[in-house]
């Protein structure tokens, strides 16, 4: 819940946050910007890190890095002090995000069907994160206390900070071992678990070879589209209510309706994988994703900002839907490069969010609102079409393959 309360409720503060520095929205736009560009960078670079070096021990520093930005933050002198604030808070973030998914790759390695479920649980936390990060943050805002945000996500950190030694405890530690050798001893079954640690050289070949990959070539482009539509329906909803006199409290609850999608999104997941494979859900999920952003776009022609709500609602749970399961697929093909097949969907993320509004703002000044929208259901429904893709030559490729035939590390 630390990444998204502290990267999404400083969007609503900044604006406040910049006038009381005296700086204007092109400066805290780009402050807002660089966040992202960080964060992308720092998913490239740990990726491959959190399969050389356990989490144990880069999740500490990561937290003390949020920890002491946010306390930074609660007294922002100068532009400058903002910039380099948010730049170690996106590096830091990423490795929060990263240290989750291996967490749980780690603990549920054995048990493909119990990690399908357990993504969909971190989704659980993370929508919850971003609920409560932009309903303080707009509340904040509202008050004009920016200090106030900063100061409540100092004092979660802290909380998380002080239930690091239990986190610690209950991880089951992912032990490399060359020969026999087990390493240490006095460890439970419950907490060892054992591989082969590559080397530098040796990790760069199996990442090179994973990207090239058909399946995760499909699934990146998909993933790229399905964050299109995700931070593109946040950015019509921007647009729409630039455009309309809404007052702040429809406004607020407005902002969180596809937050709260996204969780009812991940509730689903976690019931639907008892009855479907992952792979069903994902294919007859993304089907489903151009008929939500079609049914936004006929929503947002009206003036009822119930028919909007309800728009934004049907985008948030396919999304919601989705997230999980993306990272799960990619962990079970690569289950001993689990830091950097993470990193590939993080990364695939991050430039559909970043190509979602840039396109979309893009076509908003020559076109209506609804028409824009439109264009995400077509983006929507090209993840679509690569999402069957994907099934279906995942159903062929079980299909043909024997029983009893082992299968390489990498291609699990």
């Amino acid at each position: 819940m630390l990444t998204p309360l502290s990267q999404l409720g400083f969007v609503p503060v900044s604006v406040v946050l910049g006038e009381e520095l005296g700086i204007g929205p092109a400066s805290i736009g780009l402050a807002v910007g660089l966040y992202a560009v960080s964060a992308a960078a720092g998913t490239v670079l740990l990726g491959p890190l959190f399969d050389l070096v356990p989490a144990r021990k880069i999740l500490p520093w990561a937290i003390l890095v949020n920890l002491a930005v946010s306390l930074g933050f609660i007294w922002v002198p100068n532009f400058s002090v903002l910039v380099v604030g948010r730049l170690l808070a996106g590096f830091a973030n990423s490795a929060l995000a990263l240290a989750a998914s291996v967490i749980v790759a780690d603990t549920f390695r054995d048990s493909p069907t119990d990690r399908d479920k357990a993504f969909s649980g971190l989704q659980t936390f993370v929508s919850t994160g971003a609920i409560s990060g932009l309903t303080l943050g707009g509340l904040c805002a509202g008050l004009g206390m920016p200090w106030l945000f900063f100061a409540v996500v100092a004092g979660y950190g802290v909380f998380v900070l002080c239930m690091l030694p239990v986190i610690l405890k209950r991880m089951k530690r992912y032990e490399f071992v060359q020969n026999d050798d087990l390493g240490e001893t006095n460890m439970s079954d419950e907490q060892r678990k054992v591989g082969t640690r590559p080397t530098p050289a040796a990790l760069l070949v199996e990442i090179i070879r994973m990207v090239r990959s058909p399946r995760t070539i499909l699934l990146l482009l998909a993933t790229v589209c399905g964050s299109w539509v995700l931070q593109g329906g946040h950015y019509s909803l921007s647009m729409l209510l630039n455009a309309e006199s809404v007052n702040v409290a429809a406004r607020t609850a407005l902002t969180v309706v596809i937050p709260i999608g996204v969780l009812a999104g991940a509730l689903v997941n976690q019931w639907s994988l008892v009855r479907v494979p992952v792979t069903g859900i994902y294919a007859r999920a993304f089907l489903v994703l151009p008929l939500a952003c079609g049914g936004l776009a006929l929503a947002i022609t009206t003036d009822h900002m119930l028919a909007w709500a309800g728009g934004l609602f049907c985008v948030g749970i396919v999304c919601g839907m989705l997230g999980p399961l993306q990272p799960t697929l990619i962990v079970g093909w690569y289950p001993d490069m689990r830091g950097s097949a993470s990193a590939a969907v993080n990364v695939a993320n991050s430039a559909g969010a970043a190509l979602g509004p840039i396109v979309m703002g893009a076509i908003a000044m020559y076109w209506v609102l609804p028409g824009v929208v439109g264009v995400a259901a077509g983006v929507a429904a090209i993840g679509a079409i690569l999402a069957v893709f994907l099934s279906r030559s995942l159903a062929r490729t079980r299909s043909t393959t024997p029983a009893m035939t082992p299968v390489a590390a990498g291609e699990r």
